[in-house]
């Protein structure tokens, strides 16, 4: 949509460009079953094209000029037993804009009159996350208990509001059967374990403050696949 919410082309948006530097580094310990890969990022991005206003499903948008993102990654994995593994990821971000801009108050909107202050996180991003497991593997068994979470996250670009950051667990159980030349893989899932309730997203600077959209609550899933060798 147009910048005043009006149907058709935004002919004032520029594209973006984008300078990225990453450096990582990987780690075996073959002897102890163990494996590390890490790896640290810069992301600069001039003309960042981003969220000017939502409502009622329709969005406009804009160029917020320049942006950064720093961060580092690691993943770390470990065979404890023949029939053990487990393994731990982490991201770290920092994302914020480098120059302050105006966004509107309110839809509809011909001039922006509300700051954002160089150095506010890019909204929608979150700072810090993770995924953990413990899985089981005797044979063609498997049974998996996971963890997840997340920091908070920015719903808009002045930083007046936040979706709160979560934990929740998942359980699975896989089995792999041979029949002839083919392969069954039954799998059974169940996820969100303790029936948390947390916003799974955010609709970025929606204009009536609706900004959080909630997850789904304990669910379950069952699933049958059939692979079959020539």
């Amino acid at each position: 949509y147009r910048p005043d919410g009006s149907a058709g082309f935004n002919t004032e948006l520029k594209g973006q460009s984008s300078t990225q530097l990453e450096l990582g580094a990987k780690w075996r310990a073959a002897a102890l079953g163990l494996s590390l890969d890490a790896a640290v990022f810069d992301a600069r991005t001039q003309d960042e094209i981003g969220v000017a206003t939502n409502r009622g499903g329709r969005a406009t948008f804009t160029n917020v000029d320049d942006t950064k993102r720093q961060g580092a990654e690691v993943d770390l994995r470990w065979r404890i037993a023949a029939d053990w593994r487990a393994q731990l990821a982490a991201t770290w971000l920092s994302a914020t804009y480098e120059n302050g801009f105006f966004v509107c108050r309110a839809v509809p909107c011909l001039t922006p009159d509300v700051p954002v202050p160089a150095g506010n996180r890019i909204a929608g991003t979150v700072d810090r996350s993770a995924y953990a497991e413990l899985a089981w593997t005797p044979g063609a068994f498997e049974v998996g208990l996971e963890a997840r979470g997340q920091g908070r996250q920015a719903v808009n670009d002045t930083n007046s509001d936040f979706a709160a950051g979560y934990g929740m667990l998942g359980l699975r159980a896989l089995w792999r059967l041979d029949i002839g030349s083919g392969q069954l893989e039954l799998l059974g899932r169940v996820d969100n374990l303790a029936d948390r309730r947390v916003a799974g997203s955010v609709i970025v600077n929606e204009a009536n403050r609706r900004f959080f959209e909630p997850a789904a609550g304990r669910n379950f899933l069952a699933s049958a696949r059939w692979s079959q060798r020539f």
